[in-house]
């Protein structure tokens, strides 16, 4: 490798992986192809809307950023606001005219002007005293005479007014019955729609509900794939399938997995990432992820006495979860025998998982009765940062996890 070919490798390796921001382009947005056409066909068409939904960390933001970005290369007005806890109704309408100048700007030269004079207008509309559905409608009607608008709403489960929410509802359906080329997308954290859009259920008919589930191990692969395409680098197989398992299905995972380790083999001045490259680089990595995820990690297992919470919480990743991460004691009791390094049934555990669901922190989420109970991470991002942390500490071989998981969902086997 040249000295420029490392740094031209250096300076892309940021860009082409992003643990730590959105993805907002089509060439390194990675599957999803179904959830991405959904939302594109109710942006092309005229009347329809779409809500994205899911757990925390599956990518919602990037799925919007990409939609946004592939909606103003077909020539729409297109714009992504963040919400947060203190919006109300005309807060919101106040983001989306602080968007205005930017998107005139990005717009074709010939189309600045006309666009100026509707944004000045619209401004003036979604300014008055009291705002509602109409004057929204009224106002966007200035900017769809040049060209249809799709507004994006990110982090819409932060709204917590219920009248917000409500009005928000009301728009949709004004805007669909009176077949306005305007389509709002709001974006958050929920289980289903009901949770995160207020009021009519007669909005349903126009509304693209995109459920937005945990990437395969194919689309984390495909992430992988993208970047090295751009870096000109390889992977061994080995490190290609640590980077498919290890994520659990979130993307930032995959984004910094891969980045880590194709940094450490460009400082090694290898083109081809191995396993090495990849686990050495997962302690760099565990120091980039969100804080709030190695204090929750810490509150739960730190005791003045010697405790076995960590164990358990790492026989929790190794474990056998169904697809939305939720386990039994039972499926996680071969797991935690090989961590224990001994036969371990479940009496031995299941006291701390029900403290784990109760107390410290409650870094666990409990369903069901007695005998028959589930467990899942409260926060989903916790699963693969856990398993991060047990290889980190030695308590979870990764050779051994990678060789009995097989690139499936089975449970270790204790030898």
């Amino acid at each position: 490798m040249t000295p420029e070919e490392r740094i031209d490798r250096f300076d892309l390796l940021n860009t082409v992986f992003r643990p730590g921001a959105p993805v907002d382009s089509e060439d390194l947005f990675s599957g999803r192809i179904e959830q991405l056409a959904s939302v594109q066909d109710a942006i092309s068409a005229v009347g329809q809307h779409a809500v994205i939904f899911g757990e925390r960390g599956v990518g919602k933001t990037s799925m919007a950023a990409t939609c946004a970005a592939i909606a103003r290369h077909r020539g729409r007005i297109a714009m992504r606001v963040n919400c947060d806890h203190g919006d109300d109704f005309p807060s919101l309408w106040q983001k989306v005219i602080d968007e205005f100048e930017a998107v005139t700007a990005s717009a074709p030269t010939d189309r600045q002007p006309a666009l100026k004079t509707a944004t000045e207008k619209a401004t003036e509309v979604l300014n008055f005293d009291v705002i509602g559905p109409n004057q929204v409608r009224v106002a966007f009607r200035h900017l769809t005479q040049i060209t249809p608008v799709v507004i994006f709403f990110d982090e819409f489960d932060q709204i917590s007014d219920g009248e917000t929410l409500t009005l928000v509802s009301n728009t949709i359906k004004l805007l669909s019955d009176q077949l306005e080329e305007v389509t709002l997308v709001p974006v958050g954290v929920s289980e289903s729609v009901a949770d995160l859009i207020a009021g009519h259920l007669s909005i349903q008919r126009n509304l693209a509900q995109v459920r937005l589930p945990r990437m395969d191990r194919n689309e984390i692969e495909g992430i992988l794939d993208n970047g090295l395409a751009k870096l000109n680098m390889s992977v061994t197989e080995e490190a290609r399938r640590f980077v498919r398992i290890i994520p659990r299905g979130f993307p930032q995972y995959a984004h910094l997995l891969a980045q880590e380790g194709a940094r450490h083999a460009i400082y090694q001045d290898q083109t081809t990432i191995t396993f090495n490259d990849i686990f050495s680089g997962t302690e760099v990595g565990l120091r980039k992820l969100d804080h709030s995820l190695s204090t929750a990690f810490d509150e739960a297992t730190i005791t003045a006495n010697r405790s076995n919470y960590a164990d358990v919480l790492f026989a929790c990743v190794w474990g056998k979860p169904d697809s939305d991460g939720y386990f039994s004691p039972a499926s996680i009791r071969e797991a935690f025998s090989i961590i224990a390094g001994r036969a371990r049934d479940i009496h031995h555990f299941n006291p701390q998982l029900k403290t784990l669901s109760e107390e410290r922190g409650q870094i666990l989420h409990r369903k069901g009765t007695t005998r028959l109970h589930r467990y899942r991470f409260s926060d989903p991002l916790m699963e693969p940062y856990v398993l991060l942390r047990g290889m980190q500490s030695g308590r979870i071989d990764p050779a051994r996890m990678l060789r009995s998981d097989d690139d499936s969902t089975e449970s270790p086997q204790p030898s």
